[in-house]
């Protein structure tokens, strides 16, 4: 019989995580699984196959978790799906709560710094919950091995269980994707030395950083031009940052960008200036498409993408340690191509979405006995 695989997500927009989800079920529908997805809210920017029912929770906020609780454990009897996999900590909760009176079996995904995540009360209560319920995971994936290390740091006892699959492109997609024209020929036609950064415009993502890099360098006379593509809750912040730097002739927030792929591939320079991460796929999409990239050396995720000479690492929060780096790759073409060639030859032996998602196939279709040793006998919902 055909196992039936529920992935569930917060949405399907925006972030990283959420393009998981995409990319995961794409594989796993392309692979023959029944495939499903729950998503707390419904918001989808990112494609998810016809072939995949999708199912909204309308989770709004702390007061609907025992009724999405409930509404998840009755969609899981009800369709019979023999693995959940939950994409993130927060859907992890909700999940671990879920599974209890079901025959399911969970897979836990933990995809971000598990210690950035708990800086609210909120943030803690949830944190305390997963904690609960986790023994109840027949497998924990994170996706980095330093996250692989936390994951084990904080649940010692569950260590055999904690398993890391990487975040996996799709190579040919993306450089087929970067082929396409955006609808701004400018930026294919400019000779001036092109800088792209993408992610959701929030704190984690210090925008304040990357304006104060680009400030560096033109007042070191070079001339740049620097996109960010990406929206988020300090839009307006860094609009007004980018108006009090004077960098309006050399900035442009461009929002979320469904032709991204082509933005970076016309990118003479890919940065991101993450405070923290799980393992940043558009480092690894950057990557694949030949564009060099500059990265802070956060946890976790850059280090692993970019070490062996594939890219350029620089401190948390150093704007001025960033624009040396940046200077590097345009200054330095020999060693800027050498990177690039290096880094993109390694994303194509090392994350080829087919061979990271034939491992997500593997872990599911494992047979493995219902985890002992659970941290609550009974459920709360």
């Amino acid at each position: 019989m055909t196992q039936h695989v529920c992935i569930v997500s917060n949405t399907l927009a925006d972030g990283g995580a959420e393009r998981w989800a995409s990319n995961t079920c794409l594989f796993l529908a392309e692979a023959g699984l029944r495939v499903s997805l729950v998503l707390f809210q419904d918001i989808r920017t990112y494609p998810c196959p016809d072939s995949v029912s999708v199912t909204a929770l309308h989770h709004r906020h702390f007061g609907h978790a025992f009724r999405t609780v409930r509404r998840l454990r009755k969609l899981l009897i009800e369709e019979r799906v023999d693995t959940v996999i939950s994409n993130g900590s927060f859907t992890g909760q909700f999940v671990g709560e879920a599974v209890r009176g079901t025959s399911s079996r969970w897979i836990a995904r933990i995809s971000g710094n598990i210690a950035k995540g708990q800086e609210s009360f909120l943030q803690r209560w949830g944190w305390r919950w997963l904690d609960r319920n986790i023994a109840s995971a027949s497998a924990i994936v994170a996706n980095s091995a330093n996250l692989q290390s936390e994951v084990q740091a904080r649940w010692p006892s569950l260590s055999n269980r904690a398993a890391m699959i990487p975040n996996g492109v799709d190579v040919q997609k993306l450089i087929d994707a970067s082929k396409q024209k955006t609808d701004l020929p400018e930026m294919a036609n400019s000779e001036t030395f092109k800088i792209v950064a993408a992610g959701r415009l929030h704190p984690q993502k210090r925008p304040d950083v990357f304006l104060e890099m680009v400030q560096a360098l033109i007042r070191d006379g070079h001339e740049v031009k620097a996109y960010w593509c990406g929206d988020g809750p300090i839009r307006d912040a860094v609009e007004q940052q980018i108006e009090e730097l004077r960098l309006n002739k050399h900035v442009t927030i461009l929002g979320f960008r469904r032709d991204l792929p082509s933005w970076i591939g016309m990118a003479d320079c890919f940065v991101m200036t993450s405070d923290h991460e799980g393992s940043p796929n558009v480092i690894a999409e950057a990557m694949a498409l030949g564009v060099p990239v500059v990265s802070t050396d956060c946890d976790f995720g850059p280090r692993e993408l970019l070490a062996e000479g594939r890219g350029w690492l620089a401190p948390v929060g150093d704007s001025e340690q960033l624009a040396a780096s940046v200077r590097e790759v345009f200054s330095e073409s020999e060693t800027s191509k050498s990177r690039a060639s290096r880094a993109k030859v390694w994303i194509q032996e090392n994350l080829d979405l087919h061979s990271i998602g034939a491992c997500w196939e593997e872990l599911i279709e494992e047979s493995v006995a219902p985890p002992e040793g659970s941290v609550a006998t009974g459920s709360l919902v």
